[in-house]
């Protein structure tokens, strides 16, 4: 499937309700990448909202560009090194990552 939108939903209203039965945190921050069109960010925005008010947590939205955010950066190649992994079954990139980062079992997932 190629609509962004869609895919930021699903997986927006997937961390959402992970949020709300598996933490305790008094505040949530969320901040998604500014990849969306203005239509499909509001429509994120207002089903997250709707989701997180429900639990009864502070939450803040945020759509900003992390293209150059080195946090992201470093996200990004995680996800890479996994998606690799599951797709090709290739566990070259997740060897070379530092130890503390391959003992986590989501990396696991494509072994």
């Amino acid at each position: 499937m190629s609509n962004p939108g869609f895919i930021y939903q699903a997986f927006g209203l997937g961390l959402a309700a992970h949020i709300i039965t598996n933490t305790k945190f008094k505040r949530v921050v969320l901040v998604f990448d500014k990849a969306l069109k203005s239509k499909e960010e509001d429509a994120l925005f207002s089903s997250l909202k709707k989701e997180l008010a429900s639990s009864g947590q502070l939450f803040h939205i945020y759509f900003q560009n992390v293209s150059k955010d080195p946090n992201a950066q470093i996200a990004d190649y995680l996800a890479w090194t996994l998606f690799v992994s599951c797709e090709r079954g290739n566990q070259t990139w997740i060897s070379k990552l530092p130890k503390h980062l391959q003992k986590y079992s989501w990396l696991d997932l494509g072994t």
